[in-house]
């Protein structure tokens, strides 16, 4: 999370450790604290079976190296990219590594009308191609149609992070620029 979320999304921890002058160390100061901080996340499952929400701050010269790392541990990647265009496309950088380090079936992209679906599909080719990879991916990312946050909406969107059968309306990559 960068400074503008952070901004955002202030939690009692948070404002503690504004209170007590201890904001700056929540925030991954140097690419070396990033290994250290991603290692020491909190991954076990809570007694009534969720898990913890874990932020990691990060600085613009921080934060590359943190989504690198956080990628390399995850089993599965969700990605919001209601909104996406022209205008907010910073998130390119993310995309490439998405599509370099994970294979197709662990990456799910959330859209909705708002979406610019020609330039994401641009983005992932893009990306793809500035992996080195010699071929098309070998399986589809899931693009999943989420516009209400309805019941079955997001209900669809579970079914496919748990690895269920593949819901009706997903998306995949080579389909984006006819959607």
């Amino acid at each position: 999370a960068g400074v503008d979320l952070a901004m955002r999304t202030v939690d009692p921890g948070d404002m503690l450790a504004f209170v007590t002058g201890k904001l700056e160390g929540r925030y991954v100061a140097t690419v070396d604290e990033v290994g250290p901080r991603v290692s020491g996340l909190d991954m076990l499952r809570d007694p009534d079976g969720r898990f913890r929400v874990n932020e990691v701050y990060c600085r613009d010269d921080t934060w590359r190296a943190a989504v690198q790392a956080l990628i390399d541990t995850t089993d599965i990647v969700l990605m919001d990219l209601r909104g996406f265009s022209n205008v907010n496309s910073g998130c390119a950088f993310e995309l490439e590594q998405l599509v370099s380090r994970l294979p197709p079936d662990r990456i799910v992209l959330v859209y909705d009308r708002t979406t610019d679906l020609r330039l994401l599909g641009n983005f992932l080719s893009d990306g793809w191609q500035r992996a080195a990879h010699d071929r098309a991916p070998a399986g589809p990312i899931s693009c999943v149609r989420v516009e209400q946050n309805s019941w079955s909406e997001l209900q669809l969107l579970m079914r496919r992070l748990m690895g269920l059968e593949q819901p009706r309306r997903v998306l995949a990559v080579a389909d984006l620029s006819s959607a």
